[in-house]
């Protein structure tokens, strides 16, 4: 089921360059490292999930941001280093912090 409702979802928040391909997302629109964008996994992306806004707990600290991609790999989420960076540094190891997540 695409995740339009307001659960909230939990997990592992990993995130990764989204500049390095060069090529739009799923939703149409190029993304920069330094947008607060989304990528959803197939439990969750649908083409209506773009532009939704997604919002993310982690380490006592909340951020929002917008979805953008899909993620075929995913079972959740992936940020863009931009927002990742509100709840751990970069060099956190494979970039992953557990979190609560869901659609606002």
């Amino acid at each position: 089921m695409a995740g339009g409702t307001l659960s909230t979802k939990s997990g592992i928040l990993p995130f990764t360059d989204f500049e390095y391909n060069n090529y739009p997302g799923a939703c149409g629109k190029y993304i920069r490292n330094s947008q607060f964008a989304i990528a959803l996994g197939p439990p969750y992306f649908s083409r209506s999930q773009c532009g939704k806004i997604v919002e993310i707990t982690a380490n006592g600290k909340t951020a929002r941001g917008v979805v953008l991609d899909s993620c075929p790999s995913c079972k959740g989420l992936y940020l863009t280093p931009a927002p990742f960076k509100r709840f751990a540094p970069l060099s956190q190891p494979n970039g992953l912090v557990r979190t609560t997540w869901r659609f606002l």
